[in-house]
């Protein structure tokens, strides 16, 4: 029975590793001091797995204002070659602490986020439009590819 316990737990890794998804890349970043329309480093999806593009921010902060950003609105951005970049669509990450968002399994390109506006409270009621000295946090950010 001992014999059979080594090849046995090899198997069943072996299954359980196969059948899950692993992301083609990811990176850990920060940003500091930045406004409305900042815009990331740029990212390479090959498009070699099944897996969606997340973007994760922890600890948004507002540098100006009251020190708290309790969410901000992020855009991906597909680049096109020698063509415009195409908007993939803007979601809310509420990020006091924590929060994540999953844009789906994107065709292969190029692609990055920019911050399009930031606020103070949940409900959006103070948007930030990062004019006279309204700065963002976020420390530590991670993309997922």
């Amino acid at each position: 029975m001992k014999k059979l316990i080594g090849p046995l737990l090899g198997l069943i890794l072996s299954v359980v590793l196969a059948g899950t998804a692993l992301a083609e890349g990811s990176f850990t970043s920060s940003m500091y001091d930045v406004r409305k329309n900042f815009s990331s480093r740029v990212w390479v999806d090959k498009n070699l797995d099944n897996v969606g593009t997340v973007i994760k921010f922890w600890n948004c902060r507002d540098g100006a204002v009251n020190g708290s950003t309790d969410w901000v609105d992020i855009t991906l951005w597909r680049h096109n070659f020698a063509l415009p970049a195409t908007h993939m669509g803007t979601k809310r990450l509420n990020c006091y602490v924590y929060d994540a968002k999953n844009w789906g399994d994107v065709a292969a390109a190029d692609y990055q986020f920019s911050v399009y506006q930031f606020g103070p409270n949940p409900l959006g009621l103070r948007t930030c439009q990062c004019e006279g000295g309204n700065v963002l946090d976020v420390d530590p950010l991670n993309v997922g590819y």
